[in-house]
């Protein structure tokens, strides 16, 4: 079974100065920085082979798309961290327990 863990986002931009293009697991600084970056590079977000974001895309429609999908995606993976993090906090408060049973 294939799970969107087995296929992590990418992040693709050329450098403007050199046009060297760059492939990244973490996104670049400026993609949905809380800092403002005079002209960013365009920024195209890939899983699974699909474009779910394009900081760049002229299409309001399409855009808007993509900064939703970005943005779902962001919000479930925090959602999911969130909840390991207190999982491993009642494990260590001794709250639940792990074992195998046969």
């Amino acid at each position: 079974m294939f799970s969107e863990k087995n296929f992590p986002l990418i992040y693709q931009w050329n450098d403007r100065r050199t046009g060297t293009p760059y492939l990244s697991g973490k996104p670049p600084s400026w993609y949905e920085s809380k800092f403002s970056y005079e002209n960013p590079p365009c920024t195209q977000v890939i899983q699974r082979g699909w474009l779910i974001d394009d900081t760049c895309e002229s299409n309001p429609m399409l855009a808007e798309k993509f900064r939703k999908n970005a943005k779902e995606y962001a919000d479930k993976k925090d959602q999911e961290l969130q909840h390991a993090k207190l999982i491993v906090q009642l494990k260590e408060e001794g709250k639940i327990e792990f074992g195998l049973t046969k």
